[in-house]
């Protein structure tokens, strides 16, 4: 799938390199959220964390951002992390109880 298309310049920040975007991943998957600083919106940080099924598969995620200029990179982490895992893992439980994923919302003049 990374091989798939070019990969571009978002930002000076973007990360294009394949290895450089495994070993992102790696370190992501380890952490257990993603932060950003930049690499896809000049001026803007978000962390991320994901949202999982029962066999524990992404099905969605759950982001938080700021403009860059309001705090550092590390001030902006350490707020952020706690509160945004801790609603993943919860709305994670929810789908998990749920026994799936909700299925699509089927729109009668778009079925």
């Amino acid at each position: 799938v990374l091989e798939s298309r070019p990969r571009r310049n978002l930002t000076p920040s973007t990360l294009t390199s394949l290895d450089a975007l495994l070993k992102r991943l790696t370190t992501v998957r380890k952490a257990g959220f993603a932060l950003s600083d930049q690499e896809n919106v000049s001026g803007l940080r978000v962390l991320a964390a994901p949202i999982v099924d029962a066999d524990g598969m992404p099905i969605a995620g759950l982001s938080v951002a700021t403009p860059a200029f309001t705090m550092p990179l590390a001030t902006f982490e350490k707020i952020a992390r706690a509160p945004v895992i801790a609603a993943a893992k919860s709305l994670s439980k929810a789908v998990q109880a749920a026994g799936s994923a909700a299925p699509p919302i089927r729109i009668p003049a778009f079925a």
